[in-house]
Protein backbone atom coordinates (compact mmCIF):
# COMPACT_ATOMS: atom_id res chain seq x y z
CA UNK A 1 0.00 0.00 0.00
CA UNK A 2 2.62 2.29 1.11
CA UNK A 3 4.80 2.06 -2.42
CA UNK A 4 1.55 1.90 -4.13
CA UNK A 5 0.94 5.77 -2.59
CA UNK A 6 4.05 6.63 -3.18
CA UNK A 7 3.97 5.43 -7.12
CA UNK A 8 1.04 7.78 -6.93
CA UNK A 9 2.57 11.05 -5.94
CA UNK A 10 5.79 10.73 -7.88
CA UNK A 11 3.38 9.77 -11.11
CA UNK A 12 1.50 13.33 -9.80
CA UNK A 13 4.60 15.62 -10.03
CA UNK A 14 5.79 14.29 -13.03
CA UNK A 15 2.72 14.65 -14.95
CA UNK A 16 2.67 18.70 -12.67
CA UNK A 17 6.21 19.00 -13.88
CA UNK A 18 5.52 18.08 -17.91
CA UNK A 19 2.61 20.25 -17.83
CA UNK A 20 4.64 23.38 -16.12
CA UNK A 21 7.06 22.60 -18.81
CA UNK A 22 4.82 22.62 -21.72
CA UNK A 23 3.55 25.66 -20.73
CA UNK A 24 6.82 27.28 -20.53
CA UNK A 25 7.39 25.82 -24.36
CA UNK A 26 4.18 27.28 -25.10
CA UNK A 27 3.94 30.49 -23.34
CA UNK A 28 7.55 31.98 -22.38
CA UNK A 29 10.36 31.60 -24.11
CA UNK A 30 13.64 33.64 -24.57
CA UNK A 31 15.58 35.95 -26.34
CA UNK A 32 16.95 33.62 -29.02
CA UNK A 33 13.25 32.46 -29.80
CA UNK A 34 12.07 36.13 -30.21
CA UNK A 35 14.71 36.48 -33.29
CA UNK A 36 13.47 33.61 -35.04
CA UNK A 37 9.74 33.60 -34.17
CA UNK A 38 9.47 37.12 -35.27
CA UNK A 39 9.06 38.79 -38.72
CA UNK A 40 11.34 41.71 -38.88
CA UNK A 41 13.67 43.87 -41.00
CA UNK A 42 16.79 45.08 -40.84
CA UNK A 43 16.88 48.99 -39.99
CA UNK A 44 18.33 51.06 -42.00
CA UNK A 45 18.69 54.70 -40.60
CA UNK A 46 19.35 57.80 -43.10
CA UNK A 47 18.96 61.06 -41.04
CA UNK A 48 18.62 64.44 -43.27
CA UNK A 49 18.68 66.57 -40.16
CA UNK A 50 19.83 67.56 -36.61
CA UNK A 51 17.89 66.06 -33.74
CA UNK A 52 17.14 68.07 -30.62
CA UNK A 53 15.57 65.59 -27.87
CA UNK A 54 14.48 61.94 -28.70
CA UNK A 55 11.84 59.98 -30.57
CA UNK A 56 12.61 56.86 -28.77
CA UNK A 57 10.94 55.82 -25.33
CA UNK A 58 14.64 55.29 -24.24
CA UNK A 59 17.95 56.53 -26.48
CA UNK A 60 19.32 53.29 -25.09
CA UNK A 61 18.46 49.27 -25.85
CA UNK A 62 17.36 47.87 -22.85
CA UNK A 63 16.88 43.91 -21.61
CA UNK A 64 13.03 43.71 -21.77
CA UNK A 65 10.08 41.29 -22.17
CA UNK A 66 7.85 41.32 -25.38
CA UNK A 67 4.36 39.80 -25.25
CA UNK A 68 3.04 38.72 -28.35
CA UNK A 69 -0.45 39.37 -29.46
CA UNK A 70 -1.12 36.01 -28.89
CA UNK A 71 0.43 36.56 -25.23
CA UNK A 72 3.31 34.09 -25.64
CA UNK A 73 6.04 36.51 -23.49
CA UNK A 74 9.92 36.78 -24.66
CA UNK A 75 12.00 37.03 -22.20
CA UNK A 76 15.43 38.88 -21.67
CA UNK A 77 15.41 40.67 -25.02
CA UNK A 78 17.42 43.80 -26.27
CA UNK A 79 14.72 46.48 -27.24
CA UNK A 80 13.74 49.88 -28.00
CA UNK A 81 10.79 51.56 -28.60
CA UNK A 82 10.28 54.66 -30.66
CA UNK A 83 7.43 56.72 -29.79
CA UNK A 84 6.64 58.45 -33.38
CA UNK A 85 7.19 55.84 -35.95
CA UNK A 86 5.51 53.01 -33.23
CA UNK A 87 9.21 50.84 -34.42
CA UNK A 88 9.89 48.32 -31.79
CA UNK A 89 14.06 48.14 -32.53
CA UNK A 90 16.15 44.78 -31.15
CA UNK A 91 19.45 43.11 -31.23
CA UNK A 92 20.28 39.78 -32.59
CA UNK A 93 22.52 37.80 -31.40
CA UNK A 94 25.23 38.86 -34.07
CA UNK A 95 24.76 42.31 -33.42
CA UNK A 96 22.32 43.61 -36.45
CA UNK A 97 19.39 46.06 -35.32
CA UNK A 98 16.05 44.83 -36.46
CA UNK A 99 12.88 46.56 -36.47
CA UNK A 100 9.76 43.77 -35.24
CA UNK A 101 7.30 43.54 -37.99
CA UNK A 102 5.27 41.08 -36.25
CA UNK A 103 2.56 42.41 -34.55
CA UNK A 104 3.04 42.74 -30.56
CA UNK A 105 0.78 43.74 -27.80
CA UNK A 106 2.80 45.17 -24.91
CA UNK A 107 6.72 45.65 -23.89
CA UNK A 108 7.79 44.87 -20.50
CA UNK A 109 11.45 46.42 -18.91
CA UNK A 110 11.98 45.54 -15.36
CA UNK A 111 14.41 47.91 -14.71
CA UNK A 112 14.74 51.51 -16.57
CA UNK A 113 16.58 54.39 -15.06
CA UNK A 114 14.40 56.71 -13.19
CA UNK A 115 16.69 59.49 -11.83
CA UNK A 116 19.86 59.41 -9.49
CA UNK A 117 20.95 55.69 -8.06
CA UNK A 118 17.06 54.96 -8.60
CA UNK A 119 15.18 52.53 -11.47
CA UNK A 120 11.49 51.56 -12.27
CA UNK A 121 9.73 48.59 -13.74
CA UNK A 122 7.52 50.07 -17.22
CA UNK A 123 4.76 47.97 -19.25
CA UNK A 124 3.92 49.89 -22.58
CA UNK A 125 0.56 48.92 -24.33
CA UNK A 126 -1.66 50.42 -26.95
CA UNK A 127 -5.34 51.01 -27.08
CA UNK A 128 -5.93 49.45 -30.02
CA UNK A 129 -4.16 46.17 -29.24
CA UNK A 130 -1.15 46.44 -30.84
CA UNK A 131 1.97 48.39 -30.11
CA UNK A 132 4.18 48.58 -33.24
CA UNK A 133 0.83 49.46 -35.47
CA UNK A 134 0.90 52.75 -37.02
CA UNK A 135 -1.79 54.32 -35.65
CA UNK A 136 -1.31 52.89 -32.02
CA UNK A 137 -2.16 55.12 -28.95
CA UNK A 138 0.92 54.42 -26.18
CA UNK A 139 -0.25 54.13 -22.89
CA UNK A 140 2.56 53.54 -19.81
CA UNK A 141 1.17 51.38 -17.45
CA UNK A 142 1.20 52.23 -13.72
CA UNK A 143 -0.85 49.93 -11.78
CA UNK A 144 -2.81 47.44 -13.28
CA UNK A 145 -6.02 44.34 -11.70
CA UNK A 146 -9.70 45.25 -12.47
CA UNK A 147 -9.02 48.99 -13.20
CA UNK A 148 -5.90 49.99 -14.83
CA UNK A 149 -4.47 53.48 -14.48
CA UNK A 150 -2.22 54.64 -17.85
CA UNK A 151 -0.67 57.31 -18.90
CA UNK A 152 -0.67 58.63 -22.62
CA UNK A 153 2.41 59.32 -23.96
CA UNK A 154 2.46 61.59 -27.37
CA UNK A 155 5.35 62.38 -29.70
CA UNK A 156 5.64 65.81 -31.85
CA UNK A 157 8.06 67.44 -33.78
CA UNK A 158 8.87 70.72 -35.75
CA UNK A 159 11.67 70.93 -38.39
CA UNK A 160 13.57 74.40 -38.06
CA UNK A 161 15.63 75.51 -40.51
CA UNK A 162 17.54 78.77 -39.00
CA UNK A 163 18.85 81.51 -41.48
CA UNK A 164 22.50 80.95 -42.63
CA UNK A 165 22.24 77.39 -42.08
CA UNK A 166 22.46 74.68 -44.25
CA UNK A 167 20.85 71.84 -42.28
CA UNK A 168 17.63 71.07 -40.69
CA UNK A 169 17.11 70.63 -36.92
CA UNK A 170 14.10 68.18 -35.81
CA UNK A 171 12.95 69.33 -32.38
CA UNK A 172 11.14 66.38 -31.13
CA UNK A 173 8.42 66.94 -28.33
CA UNK A 174 7.23 64.65 -25.48
CA UNK A 175 3.60 65.00 -23.94
CA UNK A 176 2.75 62.79 -20.87
CA UNK A 177 -0.04 64.59 -19.25
CA UNK A 178 -3.03 62.82 -19.64
CA UNK A 179 -4.09 60.14 -17.48
CA UNK A 180 -6.90 57.51 -18.20
CA UNK A 181 -8.73 54.35 -16.49
CA UNK A 182 -9.17 51.42 -18.08
CA UNK A 183 -12.30 49.53 -16.72
CA UNK A 184 -14.19 46.75 -18.48
CA UNK A 185 -12.41 47.44 -21.91
CA UNK A 186 -13.67 51.57 -21.67
CA UNK A 187 -11.01 54.40 -21.57
CA UNK A 188 -11.93 56.84 -19.23
CA UNK A 189 -10.07 59.89 -19.24
CA UNK A 190 -9.39 61.17 -15.39
CA UNK A 191 -11.14 64.04 -13.87
CA UNK A 192 -8.72 65.07 -11.33
CA UNK A 193 -11.75 65.30 -8.30
CA UNK A 194 -12.80 62.61 -5.43
CA UNK A 195 -16.19 62.85 -7.12
CA UNK A 196 -14.93 61.08 -10.45
CA UNK A 197 -13.91 58.08 -8.65
CA UNK A 198 -16.50 57.39 -6.61
CA UNK A 199 -18.85 57.56 -9.52
CA UNK A 200 -16.44 55.82 -11.86
CA UNK A 201 -15.48 52.22 -9.04
CA UNK A 202 -19.54 52.53 -7.82
CA UNK A 203 -18.96 48.95 -6.89
CA UNK A 204 -16.94 49.30 -4.23
CA UNK A 205 -17.92 53.05 -3.54
CA UNK A 206 -18.46 52.43 0.49
CA UNK A 207 -14.66 51.41 0.44
CA UNK A 208 -13.57 54.37 -2.00
CA UNK A 209 -15.10 56.79 -0.23
CA UNK A 210 -14.06 55.48 3.31
CA UNK A 211 -10.41 55.17 2.33
CA UNK A 212 -10.04 58.72 0.53
CA UNK A 213 -11.19 60.16 3.97
CA UNK A 214 -8.71 57.60 5.48
CA UNK A 215 -6.31 58.78 3.99
CA UNK A 216 -7.25 62.38 3.03
CA UNK A 217 -6.71 61.97 -0.63
CA UNK A 218 -7.83 65.34 -2.88
CA UNK A 219 -7.38 62.78 -6.03
CA UNK A 220 -5.67 65.67 -7.56
CA UNK A 221 -1.90 64.16 -7.66
CA UNK A 222 -1.13 61.54 -9.78
CA UNK A 223 0.35 60.00 -6.59
CA UNK A 224 -3.12 59.96 -4.64
CA UNK A 225 -4.99 58.26 -7.54
CA UNK A 226 -2.47 55.99 -7.87
CA UNK A 227 -2.68 55.13 -3.97
CA UNK A 228 -6.34 54.72 -4.89
CA UNK A 229 -6.46 52.55 -8.19
CA UNK A 230 -3.76 50.23 -6.23
CA UNK A 231 -6.38 50.05 -2.98
CA UNK A 232 -9.52 49.70 -5.12
CA UNK A 233 -7.37 46.77 -7.50
CA UNK A 234 -6.62 44.85 -3.86
CA UNK A 235 -10.85 44.59 -3.46
CA UNK A 236 -10.63 42.00 -5.94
Amino acid sequence: MLIRNIFIILWALSSYNSRSQDYMKENISGGNAFASDFNGRPMYQKTEYRIEGTPYYFDEYYWGDVISVSGKEYKNVRIKFNLLEHHLQFITDDGTEMIATSPVKAIRFSSLPAGKDSSKAVTLISGSGVLNAPDAVIYEVLDSGKASLLKKITLSYRDEKKYGEAGITRHFERKENEFFILLNNEYKKVEKKNEFFLTLLHDRSKEIEDFINKNRLNCRSIKDIQQLIRYYNSLF
